[in-house]
Order: C-alpha cells, then structure tokens, then sequence
C-alpha cells in the first residue's frame, strides 16, 4: 500500500466511525451507537442538555465466541424515556443506566441529559470467558 493511500485510510476509518455513532433514527431522536468496533476506538460519547438521543447497543456485529455486550453509565445525569431497562437505577438528579444485549441483537434506551459536565462510563464483552472493558468519556454540552 503506497503512502498517500494509507493516509486516506487512516481518515477515513475513524471518520465512519464516527458517523456511524452519531448517525440519526429517521422518525426517532438521533442515536449514539454501541458495538464492539465503536467501544473499541472511540473515547468520547458527545451529548447536549435537554436534546433527547437514543442509545443503542448495536450488538449484530460481534467477535467469534462473544456471549455479549453491557453498557454501564454510573451516576450520569440522564432521564430515561420509555421502559427502564433491567440494571437500572433511576435516580434524581443522577441515574445508573445498564443495557446489554446478546450477540446478534440490539437494545435501545431513549435518555435526555439534564445538566452538562464529563463522565466516566463503561463498554464491554465477554468473549470466549475472557472480559473486555473499554473505559470511554461522556461529555454533555450546555444548550446552545
């Protein structure tokens, strides 16, 4: 591969990446998006005040021997619309939200944040017995 070429590669992957967990829900909020390549290298999950996004843990695309994925955001100042999934604490102001999903499924939260700030929050997968655990960062923006 020549070196212009690799460059191109180089920004483009992480640039689908990022689409790819931004994209939006057509009829629905927009949504942020979850797999294993998302939780794998990208480090920031960007939401704004008052905005509501659907958060999917896309679990359809998934490592040979992978017995599922979990989402876990601790003391995040989001409010969940809709069913409340198992694991989760809904709390004021703070909430803890779990969501998992099987391989080759898909679960969805709607949330909207409530007050700016950064957070720590968890992905992983278990494959093959073995944990997998991508730290990533939360950030929610002030209301424009």
């Amino acid at each position: 591969m020549t070196h212009p070429l690799r460059a191109a590669v180089a920004v483009l992957i992480p640039a689908a990446l990022i689409v790819s967990a931004c994209g939006s829900v057509s009829g629905g909020p927009k949504k942020i998006i979850f797999n294993e390549p998302i939780c794998a290298n990208q480090a920031v999950i960007r939401m704004t005040v008052g905005e509501t996004r659907r958060l999917v843990l896309d679990n359809k695309v998934f490592s040979q021997g992978q017995n599922g994925m979990t989402v876990r955001m601790i003391d995040v100042p989001l409010v969940i619309k809709g069913d409340i999934p198992p694991n989760t604490v809904v709390g004021d102001p703070l909430s803890s939200i779990v969501f998992s999903a099987a391989p080759d499924t898909e679960t969805r939260v709607d949330a909207v944040p409530t007050q700016a700030g950064t957070f720590d929050i968890q992905c992983g997968s278990i494959v093959g017995g073995r944990s997998e655990v991508w730290d990533m960062t939360l950030q929610i923006l002030p209301k424009k």
